[in-house]
């Protein structure tokens, strides 16, 4: 299974006083932006996502709508995904979901690292960080995996703004 760990894209700041709670804060139109060059650059690599599961956290969601929009699949919440969560809960639900070859998850820092770490068998105490809208690829033969995962590649926004610039 091809697993997609995102973070979500450009946030509004909370401290902005529009939002009661984290949860609720949306993307900026540059996160909106940057959350669909992600995608296009994930089509580019030829990603064929089958599902993206998103923290129930308004953010996320809609990084998680435009992947799921691209790739014409289906988005879910899950709730195993918001904010400080351990993230063994999570991978121990993927069973439910091991019909699906490439899924995305989509979610917060330092869960993503956190999540990345756990599913190649590192220590949950090194997490590898994720800078916003950045996206890896682990490569799991089963979930959870029984042995570790293999990190294929990981892309940051940065990196694939420069990536098309260059091919221009």
């Amino acid at each position: 299974m091809k697993i997609y760990l995102v973070r979500h894209a450009i946030a509004e700041p909370l401290v902005s006083g529009k939002y009661k709670t984290d949860a609720e804060r949306p993307l900026t139109e540059a996160g909106f932006a940057q959350a669909q060059m992600v995608a296009n650059a994930l089509k580019a690599v030829g990603a064929r996502l089958k599902l993206v599961i998103s923290s129930p956290y308004l953010r996320a969601e809609q990084t998680a709508r435009v992947f799921a929009d691209n790739f014409n699949c289906e988005l879910i919440k899950s709730v195993k995904l918001s904010p400080g969560v351990a993230a063994k809960s999570f991978i121990e639900s993927l069973v439910a979901y091991q019909s699906k070859d490439e899924l995305m998850l989509v979610g917060h820092e330092p869960d993503m690292g956190e999540l990345v770490s756990v599913l190649v068998g590192g220590s949950p105490v090194f997490r590898m960080p994720f800078r916003k809208s950045a996206v890896c690829l682990v490569n799991c033969e089963e979930v959870p995996p029984a042995l570790s995962g293999n990190l294929e590649w990981i892309l940051t926004p940065d990196l694939i703004s420069g990536l098309v610039q260059a091919s221009v």
